[in-house]
């Protein structure tokens, strides 16, 4: 059930179709310990010791980022990982992002935090706990359900203001057609940013939908 209530399930990829088919970026400065065993299982996860091409973290190139939130970002942003991880999320916002750190910073008390989907220490994490959460995450980034709360996420206090938008967004999903959903939004949501963010999910969400038929 999501933030506008359930609606039937759908067909879903399986674990190994989606470890086969997910594209993983670790950004770190440094060398991230469970690279070598994410490759020995399968993942297809490639690093960068800084952040080489901003277009590809705003395009959603990747389906899951590993992003340390020190040492790297420092070109693009004071506030380093940080920044970065807050510029994804405005500009991308079905980017998957899980934050770590190796220095001992309260990250519970940052509430800038909550861009991330998940928060990991980088070396009191083993590779099982990271591997547990990039797993979790990749199976709710291939789902129907994970672009449906988003939108919900995303229109937030607008959310009233448009209660068939749940239902549309299924149907241009599924449909890989998102014109109808867009003239309903702009019709009652007077936020061009938000209807901009909401027909971007739809738009990776009929991506993901396309994966069931290939």
């Amino acid at each position: 059930m999501g933030l506008f209530g359930g609606e039937r399930p759908l067909p879903r990829l399986s674990r190994s179709d989606i470890i086969k088919r997910a594209r993983i970026l670790v950004i770190d400065d440094q060398a991230f310990p469970h690279i070598v065993l994410f490759k020995k299982d399968g993942y297809t996860v490639q690093q960068w010791k800084d952040v080489e091409d901003l277009a590809s973290l705003e395009n959603g190139d990747f389906d899951l980022i590993l992003l340390d939130l020190l040492g790297v970002g420092r070109k693009h942003s004071s506030d380093e990982g940080l920044g970065i991880l807050k510029h994804i999320r405005d500009r991308s916002p079905a980017q998957i992002v899980v934050a770590y750190s190796n220095a001992d910073i309260p990250l519970s008390s940052q509430p800038f935090f909550r861009d991330a989907d998940a928060v990991l220490h980088k070396t009191r994490a083993d590779y099982v706990e990271f591997k547990r959460t990039v797993d979790d995450l990749l199976d709710r980034r291939f789902s129907l359900g994970f672009y449906l709360d988003r939108i919900g996420a995303t229109l937030g206090d607008a959310a009233p203001q448009a209660p068939k938008a749940r239902k549309k967004a299924r149907q241009a999903i599924l449909t890989a057609n998102t014109e109808s959903l867009q003239r309903y939004l702009m019709r009652r949501i007077d936020d061009e940013l938000t209807v901009d963010r909401v027909i971007a999910l739809a738009g990776a969400g009929a991506e993901m939908v396309s994966l069931w038929q290939s």
